[in-house]
C-alpha cells in the first residue's frame, strides 16, 4: 500500500510537465522530473486510466532503436461550468481543461427575489449548457463564478458545492477578468494592472503571475481615490471627488441626462461615444485624463508592464483611451513611459467566465489536487472520440 501511495503522490507533477511542454515522450518526462523511466510509466498508466492524457503513437528518430512514443494532456477529458454575475447581462459557459471556451450564452439576472432562486435558475442552465454539449456531470471537473463585490458574503461556493460535488472558485469579477487578460496578454507571465471601466470602476492586480489581494483583500480598489478639481462631487461613500464620481459610466451618464441627451449607465454612454455624441465624446475624454491621473500614481508604485482596459466604456472608447494614455504619458519618466504598454480588452464582454474558468482550472489540475484525485477516483470508461469521463473531486 506505501507503493500506491508513493505512485499517485507523483502523479500531479507528471502531469504538470505535460500540460506544460505539450506532446513530449517518456525519456522527456523522466529527465526532467528525475524518475526512473518505469515510474513514469507507471504514472502515464494512471493518467491514461482516467484519461487525462492520450497517446500519440511514435516519434521518428533518427537511430535504429525503438522510436519514442509520444503522450500529451487530454483536455477533452472534463469540464468546467462558469459563470460571470458582474456588470450587465449574466453569463454562463462550459470550459474545457485547456482553457479554452466551448459554449457561453447571456442570463439575464432577475432584479429581484431571494437569492435561492436566483441560483437555481443558474443551476438548471448550468445543466442545459451540459446537455447541449453531450456532456455527462460525471464529466464535470469544477464550477468557476465570478461575482461582483456585493454578493461576496453569501454562502454562493457552498451552494453550487452541494449541487455539483466539484470543486467552486468563487472570486470577485474584476479579479476573474484580470487572470482571463493576463493569460491572453502576456502569456509568458508579468505584472499587470487590468481596470475596467463600466457603469462603475473597478481594477485587479496580478503580481508575480497571481492575483495580488492586499492585507485585508482591497489591493486594486481604485474607485475611491480622489481625484483633482472635483471637490464639489459627493460620492456614494461620503467622500469628495472620488474616481467613481468623476470618470464611472454611471457619473457620465448622469451628466449627459442632466443636459437633455438619455443615458443610464456605461453602455449608454459608449453608444452616444460611437454616434459621435459631441458632448459624450468631451466628458469621456474627461473621465479618461482623471483615469489617467489615478493610474499614474499606480504605475509608479507598482511598475507593470501592461495596463488593460475593460469594461462597457473602456476598451472601445477612443476619447476615453486617448485621455488616459496621454494623462498617464504626462506623468511618468521616460524609460517607463516608453516600455509601458496601455492596451484595451483582448476578450471584452468574455472576460469574466474565462477568467473564472481559468481560476477553477488551475485549482483542480494543481499538482496536489491531481495526487490527492488520482488516489480516491475510478477509472471512467473513455468515450469513442478518446475522452475519459472522470468522476467528482470534490475532497
Amino acid at each position: 500500500m506505501r507503493l500506491l501511495g508513493d505512485v499517485h503522490a507523483g502523479v500531479g507533477p507528471v502531469l504538470e510537465v505535460i500540460r506544460r511542454e505539450g506532446a513530449t515522450t517518456r525519456s522527456a518526462l523522466a529527465d526532467q522530473l528525475g524518475m526512473s523511466r518505469w515510474m513514469v510509466d507507471v504514472r502515464l498508466e494512471i493518467l491514461r486510466e482516467h484519461g487525462l492524457v492520450r497517446d500519440l503513437g511514435y516519434r521518428r528518430g533518427s537511430g535504429s532503436g525503438r522510436p519514442p512514443a509520444v503522450v500529451e494532456f487530454n483536455s477533452g477529458a472534463g469540464v468546467i461550468l462558469v459563470a460571470d454575475f458582474g456588470e450587465g447581462p449574466g453569463r454562463l459557459g462550459l470550459m474545457d481543461l485547456a482553457g479554452t471556451l466551448l459554449s457561453d450564452v447571456e442570463h439575464e439576472l432577475p432584479g429581484s427575489g431571494p437569492a435561492g432562486q436566483v441560483l437555481e435558475g443558474v443551476h438548471d442552465r448550468f445543466d442545459a449548457l451540459l446537455r447541449d454539449a453531450g456532456r455527462r456531470r460525471d464529466e464535470l471537473w469544477g464550477v468557476g463564478l465570478a461575482m461582483p463585490e456585493r454578493w461576496q458574503a453569501l454562502p454562493i461556493r457552498q451552494w453550487f458545492a452541494e449541487r455539483h460535488g466539484v470543486p467552486v472558485v468563487v472570486d470577485t469579477d474584476v479579479a476573474m477578468m484580470a487572470r482571463a487578460e493576463h493569460a491572453a496578454s502576456m502569456p509568458e507571465g508579468g505584472d499587470l494592472l487590468f481596470v475596467r471601466i463600466g457603469t462603475e470602476i473597478g481594477c485587479g492586480v496580478i503580481a508575480g503571475n497571481g492575483v495580488l489581494r492586499g492585507e485585508l483583500g482591497a489591493a486594486g480598489d481604485i474607485a475611491h481615490i480622489p481625484v483633482t478639481g472635483y471637490d464639489d462631487l459627493v460620492c456614494e461613500c461620503g467622500n469628495r471627488g472620488c474616481l467613481q464620481a468623476v470618470a464611472s459610466g454611471r457619473a457620465i451618464a448622469a451628466r449627459l441626462s442632466a443636459a437633455g441627451r438619455g443615458a443610464a449607465g456605461g453602455e449608454d454612454v459608449a453608444r452616444l461615444v460611437r454616434d459621435a455624441e459631441p458632448l459624450a465624446r468631451r466628458l469621456a475624454r474627461d473621465a479618461g485624463r482623471s483615469v489617467g491621473e489615478v493610474l499614474g500614481v499606480c504605475v509608479s508604485l507598482f511598475d507593470p508592464g501592461v495596463i488593460v482596459v475593460g469594461g462597457s466604456l473602456g476598451a472601445g472608447c477612443e476619447p476615453l483611451m486617448s485621455g488616459i494614455r496621454r494623462t498617464i504619458a504626462q506623468r511618468l519618466p521616460p524609460r517607463v513611459r516608453n516600455e509601458l504598454r496601455i492596451v484595451p480588452s483582448r476578450l471584452g464582454e468574455r472576460a469574466g467566465i474565462i477568467g473564472a474558468g481559468l481560476g477553477a482550472r488551475d485549482a483542480v489540475l494543481s499538482v496536489a489536487a491531481i495526487d490527492g484525485a488520482m488516489s480516491r477516483l475510478t477509472p471512467r470508461p473513455h468515450h469513442a472520440d478518446g475522452n475519459g469521463g472522470v468522476a467528482a473531486l470534490a475532497s
